[in-house]
């Protein structure tokens, strides 16, 4: 499968779109505790209620036929691959990422190995980025795919909605990290 970049422009666009999204002058001069916190809330109320609610959706879709629980089963296997490797990647950045760097701007000794940590993670957290980009956009097609196959019921569309409105609130927390948290905070720990 071809790698998909989210460019600037596609999560500029998303990140204009939801009224929670803050003004980007606003987070380049945040601090870092408090991007971080910005952060660590969206994570919590947008992206783990999203994968709860889609986890629901996904779950309550009840097969017609035979094709139908093929086409249902790829897509509970793909969410399923897809809810595992996300929340581990937030749980990460959770427990790891955001204290490291919430103690850049605390402790100026720390900083050296703070900046090496921060490096190899970042690369890292960004390749998660766009796997989780590959992943969603899977996600997509096989609902989309499944018109065919599902009936447009009020329990499909509301699985696309769930699933669009995820995308967006997944691509506006992937930009702020990549745009703003991880070019700021390994920034700090060069001065």
């Amino acid at each position: 499968m071809q790698r998909r970049n989210i460019c600037d422009s596609q999560l500029e666009a998303s990140a204009a779109g939801p009224a929670r999204s803050a003004p980007v002058i606003a987070m380049e001069l945040m601090p870092l505790a408090e991007l971080c916190a910005r952060l660590e809330d969206r994570q919590r109320l947008f992206l783990r209620r999203g994968l709860a609610r889609l986890e629901r959706l996904i779950c309550s879709a009840t097969p017609t036929d035979s094709r139908n629980r093929t086409h249902l089963a790829k897509l509970r296997k793909g969410f399923a691959a897809f809810r595992e490797k996300l929340t581990a990647h937030l749980r990460e950045e959770s427990e790891f990422i955001f204290p490291l760097i919430r103690q850049l701007e605390e402790c100026a000794t720390r900083k050296a190995h703070a900046r090496r940590t921060l490096q190899n993670r970042a690369v890292r957290l960004g390749k998660q980025h766009f796997e989780a980009d590959e992943a969603i956009a899977e996600l997509r097609a096989l609902v989309a795919n499944g018109r065919a196959s599902f009936p447009v019921s009020a329990r499909v569309q509301a699985l696309r909605d769930g699933l669009a409105s995820f995308e967006r609130d997944l691509h506006q927390q992937i930009y702020e990290e990549n745009r703003f948290l991880f070019p700021r905070a390994l920034a700090v720990s060069r001065a």
